[in-house]
């Protein structure tokens, strides 16, 4: 196992106020991975985020992947898709492509970490079996804490602060350094508060986006 120094992530979130750029796909191939044939690129480029619905293909419809291998108003690949399990290719589909620049804002960020949730656990204890219990609805998909610095000059942190403020769901993405691919996940920005005003220091916060969905790892 190779692990490597985080130097040179980046960790963006959507803007407010912009419409990410949609496509509509023609085919979509039941290959690994996936090939999408549509008659218009638009301004999608190879490494944009996409996520795709409407094909009615299970292992793509609602998931993230990137783009590679683009041939302007023809196709373009979706990097980490499999759809090689499905029965037939797709005969149309939609696609939703986020460009780093118009359409997410880079966060500048200290730490960000990434918390699952789990199912409780709800006793039906007896006098039989003292420690039974079963499994309870898991209410959510986790959350994800990021911290970082007071800076009203930076536009991450006013996002955030915007973000928190008007509730909107949003797609957050971290990209590793060394082409380790892309982590993403869509959620609400649920809290933001100054976490540490120090004597002597810079004044931190911490901000919590509660998940919409498990995030996922596309390479």
């Amino acid at each position: 196992m190779a692990a490597r120094n985080t130097k040179g992530l980046k960790i963006f979130l959507e803007k407010g106020g912009t419409s990410p750029g949609a496509l509509t796909a023609t085919a979509i191939s039941n290959a690994k991975p996936a090939q999408v044939t549509t008659a218009a690129t638009l301004t999608a480029a190879n490494g944009d985020l996409v996520k795709v619905t409407g094909s009615d293909l299970t292992t793509l419809d609602n998931k993230f992947f990137t783009i590679s291998g683009l041939v302007a108003d023809t196709s373009f690949d979706l990097t980490g898709s499999d759809a090689s399990g499905e029965a037939a290719p797709a005969a149309k589909g939609n696609i939703t492509f986020y460009n780093e620049t118009a359409d997410l804002q880079v966060l500048c960020l200290s730490e960000v970490g990434i918390n699952s949730e789990t199912p409780d656990t709800i006793s039906v204890a007896t006098f039989c079996d003292p420690s039974a219990s079963v499994p309870g609805a898991t209410s959510g998909a986790g959350t994800l804490d990021f911290s970082g610095f007071m800076d009203i000059t930076d536009p991450g942190y006013k996002l955030l602060i915007d973000a928190e403020a008007d509730g909107l769901k949003r797609v957050v993405m971290i990209k590793p350094p060394g082409a380790q691919g892309v982590v993403v996940a869509e959620g609400v920005i649920s809290s933001m508060s100054l976490s540490e005003i120090p004597i002597d220091g810079a004044i931190a916060f911490s901000a919590q986006m509660s998940l919409s969905s498990k995030y996922s790892h596309v390479f």
